[in-house]
């Protein structure tokens, strides 16, 4: 039973949506960071995230780093959404899972997806 919970959470993690639009997969990283401003900014709040080895080109916080901002995502997301992605980033840095994030490099590397563990399980 213990088992199958754990490949349910594991499976709800990290299946991607693929409807969005540009963007780019990265490789498998480990969250060495993660930083809340879902009350510092209610305009556009955000979370931004550490990453090792770190997405080149990018910098959020940190070099390498990506942010998850609620004007980046889909339409109609909510703050619920992001809600969501800090509490797979805090378990994932918890945990030393590596992730992927789906990323656009065009808008200063705003994510848009994490998947724990990669999105095929390439990361475990």
């Amino acid at each position: 039973m213990r088992l199958i919970k754990f490949a349910t959470l594991l499976l709800a993690c990290s299946v991607p949506s693929l409807s969005f639009g540009a963007g780019q997969w990265s490789g498998c990283q480990t969250v060495t960071g993660v930083t809340n401003y879902l009350g510092f900014n209610t305009t556009n709040p955000s979370i931004s995230v550490a990453l090792s080895p770190g997405i080149p080109g990018c910098v959020s916080d940190a070099p390498g780093g990506v942010s998850f901002a609620l004007q980046q995502l889909a339409p109609g997301s909510t703050v619920d959404a992001l809600k969501t992605f800090l509490a797979q980033l805090l378990t994932a840095q918890a945990s030393g899972t590596r992730v992927m994030v789906f990323y656009d490099p065009a808008t200063s590397c705003s994510a848009q997806i994490v998947s724990v563990g990669g999105y095929s399980g390439q990361c475990f």
